[in-house]
């Protein structure tokens, strides 16, 4: 697996291959809110954004609440679209 990013130093969601990534997947939060929801994240994935959102926050000074959440059954078959299953 090599994650591939963006210049901005998130990842390029279209350099996930669903079809080897098996799970389980991963959403995360900033605030109580889902950063895209539609595209769940393998862990290693996920735990890059997370790093990468709470560094960002903790070096603004801000008081943002940064969360790392396995999806349910039900998350994923809502968010198949984008190519989590």
């Amino acid at each position: 697996m090599t994650i591939k990013f963006l210049p901005d130093g998130s990842i390029d969601l279209s350099g996930i291959d669903y079809t080897t990534e098996t799970g389980p997947y991963w959403v995360v939060f900033v605030n109580n809110a889902a950063v895209n929801p539609d595209r769940p994240l393998p862990l290693a994935y996920a735990g890059h954004e997370w790093n990468r959102i709470a560094t960002s926050a903790a070096e603004n000074g801000g008081q943002a609440r940064v969360e790392l959440v396995q999806c349910t059954p039900e998350e994923l078959e809502w968010a198949s679209a984008g190519g989590a299953r």
